[in-house]
This record gives C-alpha cells, sequence and structure tokens, in this order.
C-alpha cells in the first residue's frame, strides 16, 4: 500500500505492506488434512480389497456364473482405484478439477458396494438378502453418510477453494 505521510521534513510517499488483518487460509491444513490422509489410504485400502476378494473368487469360480462374478468384480475393482488414483493425483497437483473428482469419487464408492451385491446376486443366482449380512450394510451406510459429509466440506471450504485454484 503506498501512503502518503507527512514528517517533518515534509510530505514523503512511503511505501509499506499491511499484513491483511484476517488472512483467507489455504495450502494443505485444518480439516483438508483429513482428506488428503483418507484420499492417500484410499488405494492401498482398495488394493487390499483386492487381495481379500482374490480369495473369494477362487472359492466361486466352480460356481455356475463364478466366472463373471470374478471378472465383474475385477473390474469394478480396477474402475474404483483407477478413480482413486486420478483423484489424488489431482489433489497433489492442486488442480481445480480436484472437488469434481473428489465428488465423482464419492458418488462412485457410495454405489459400488451395492452395485457390487446386485453383480453377484444376479451372476450367481443367489438372493440378495442372502448375500448381504447387516454388518455389511451398515458399514455401506457409514460409508454413504461420510461421503456425504466430505462432499458438503469440499465444496464449501474457503480453504479448499483457495487451494484447489490451478
Amino acid at each position: 500500500m503506498i501512503v502518503l505521510s507527512y514528517h517533518r521534513r515534509g510530505f514523503e510517499w512511503e511505501c509499506r505492506l499491511e499484513k491483511d488483518e484476517d488472512p483467507e487460509p489455504s495450502g494443505i491444513g485444518g480439516w483438508l488434512i483429513l482428506v488428503m490422509l483418507s484420499q492417500i489410504l484410499a488405494p492401498v485400502i482398495t488394493i487390499g480389497f483386492f487381495w481379500r476378494d482374490s480369495l473369494y473368487y477362487s472359492r466361486i469360480l466352480d460356481m455356475p456364473g463364478g466366472t463373471v462374478a470374478a471378472c465383474g468384480g475385477v473390474f469394478l475393482n480396477i474402475f474404483v482405484l483407477a478413480i482413486q488414483i486420478t483423484t489424488l493425483v489431482l489433489m497433489y497437483r492442486t488442480s481445480r478439477l480436484f472437488p469434481h473428482w473428489f465428488t465423482f469419487q464419492g458418488c462412485v464408492m457410495a454405489v459400488h458396494a451395492v452395485a457390487y451385491w446386485l453383480f453377484l446376486s444376479w451372476s450367481l443366482n443367489i438372493q440378495f438378502d442372502r448375500l448381504v449380512e447387516p454388518e455389511d450394510a451398515k458399514a455401506a451406510y457409514s460409508v454413504i453418510v461420510s461421503v456425504v459429509i466430505w462432499i458438503i466440506y469440499i465444496h464449501r471450504s474457503v480453504r479448499v477453494r483457495n487451494t484447489f485454484v490451478d
């Protein structure tokens, strides 16, 4: 800020910087750290699900429709992993596309479990209620609730808006 000030020697131009009294937050900090940590861990967790599911697929390959169920499950997991890695790269680049990809990823994660169960039920010809345990349904509901909360944060946060601008 340039200021005209009066001193004993007369008027002088003075250039000084004034700090903002209330700077807007930017960068990875605050609640955004939790989003970043979960985004880093998401592909690792998905790879862990690959391992768990590979053990399950070896048991269902001999069932009628087992090959279709195994291939479909692998495809769904690869699709989710690709979205997670893309979103992670956009986050590290502080791309302005990150909030949109995070929303897309959240929607895919919310639908993934139910789509996976429906696909297994259809391909293996097993009733849906015999396939899904109550604990699995509770886990899916908790994913949906957390996805909704974090998507609202990503789209309302001043820190996110100031960080992802490139």
